[in-house]
């Protein structure tokens, strides 16, 4: 009840071929040279949850995923993290979407939703860089998130190369040592959309007056050293230099991290 229908529109989500607990998902609703209307869509699993319950006491306790070469250690029970709260194709649910206007290097909100999502599929980064490429809507899209990206550079954003790292343990006699650089579209499209949905995230907690956990990154002085300042947790908000945000709510990754879910479902 009192949440906006999305099961009936195309929804991706554009992961890891290793993520199996999938949490944010996208749909383009409307694009062309100008602008871009898309919905990125949160699992929202805190709207069953309480202070109190089991499942809530335990996620307290333990705070975040844990990720290790041998395996992976859930927030929550996996039949939870990789089932009933992950976003899976074809299943129904539940989510906290926002309707962002993307248009000349700048994301406007133009809703914050509480939502069904029914996802058409989940993609990794090789499928995800074939819709980019095939489908005229996404290619605007990927427009859209490297104009976003320049203009937070030209704000002072750091946009340093990323890279995946993983090892095979299989053999543990012969370990395998992968390396993938994060620099193409497909990549660029995931990093800056969750970006968008950080900074709106903390723009209307802010404007709003709701509870939120922010990540700041003061601006440097010109007169200090070349080293950034560090980037820190707390519930005042404030700019991150780093990012070239206004704000930064880390709302994203709810069902991996307890603060996240919990404060963002709970306002």
């Amino acid at each position: 009840g009192g949440r906006t229908d999305y099961r009936a529109v195309e929804a991706y989500s554009i992961d890891s071929a290793f993520t199996q607990d999938i949490d944010d998902a996208l749909s383009v609703l409307e694009a062309d040279a100008h602008s871009v209307l898309v919905a990125l869509h949160i699992a929202q699993p805190a709207h069953v949850l309480v202070p109190g319950h089991p499942l809530f006491d335990e996620a307290a306790t333990r705070m975040a995923s844990v990720y290790t070469v041998q395996g992976n250690y859930p927030l929550f029970p996996r039949v939870l993290s990789e089932g009933r709260f992950s976003l899976l194709q074809g299943q129904a649910r539940e989510a906290l979407t926002l309707l962002v206007r993307l248009r000349d290097g700048e994301a406007t909100l133009e809703a914050v939703q509480p939502s069904l999502v029914r996802l058409t599929a989940n993609l990794d980064y090789e499928q995800g860089a074939v819709l980019l490429r095939d489908e005229p809507l996404w290619r605007h899209l990927a427009t859209a998130c490297e104009a976003l990206a320049q203009a937070r550079a030209a704000k002072g954003a750091a946009l340093a190369e990323r890279m995946d790292v993983w090892i095979d343990v299989a053999e543990p006699e012969h370990l395998s040592l992968y390396q993938t650089l994060r620099n193409n579209s497909v990549h660029r499209v995931v990093e800056e959309l969750a970006i968008v949905y950080n900074e709106q995230a903390g723009l209307y907690a802010q404007r709003h007056h709701l509870p939120a956990i922010y990540r700041v990154q003061p601006h440097q002085d010109p007169q200090a050293e070349a080293e950034r300042n560090p980037a820190f947790y707390g519930v005042r908000g404030g700019p991150h230099a780093g990012l070239a945000c206004r704000r930064y709510a880390q709302a994203t990754s709810p069902i991996r991290r307890f603060p996240i879910w919990w404060c963002s479902g709970s306002s």
